[in-house]
């Protein structure tokens, strides 16, 4: 869930179909019905959406069944309240399937993003960050994508944090 502008969004987590489901509810207090706005296949199950400082990109954050192949989905173009009507990008965040399970995400005022997991037994629970314009260098291909490897790829340390 995040506040836009007048509204709280509601990003839904569906295990059957792998899509989010888009939701809006007025800020102010009352007895609302949730007004449905999109949907996305996101291929995952959504954990956190944040929206960034200047209202013109969101982020989700989400994994696959078993904490698996983490990502980040990035939208921007989009009109008013539904960000799934502009393009997106989305961020692979592991090339083998860890049990990474990725919770939540938000913008900095530093032009950051940051994100965090819960603990499990190969990830330790961490919070991360990266500068905004790096988080395409995080992007990662199964391995039997028989990618090549970029230099210019932001490094882990041992606990996971991303080096600035």
């Amino acid at each position: 869930m995040l506040s836009y502008k007048d509204s709280l969004h509601v990003f839904t987590k569906d295990r059957e179909d792998k899509e989010t489901r888009l939701f809006v509810l007025p800020k102010n207090a009352g007895k609302y019905t949730a007004r449905f706005i999109d949907s996305f296949n996101s291929k995952g199950l959504i954990t956190d959406a944040a929206v960034n400082t200047a209202n013109n990109e969101l982020a989700l954050i989400g994994y696959h069944k078993g904490h698996k192949f983490p990502f980040i989905i990035l939208f921007n173009n989009f009109s008013n309240g539904d960000f799934f009507s502009g393009d997106h990008k989305r961020i692979n965040l592991a090339d083998k399937p860890w049990d990474w399970q990725l919770e939540g995400i938000t913008y900095g005022n530093d032009n950051n993003i940051y994100f965090s997991c819960e603990g499990t037994k190969q990830v330790p629970a961490t919070f991360y960050g990266i500068k905004r314009e790096d988080i395409s260098k995080l992007n990662k291909k199964k391995k039997e994508d028989n990618g090549s490897s970029d230099n210019d790829e932001p490094e882990m340390t041992k606990k996971g944090h991303l080096k600035m």
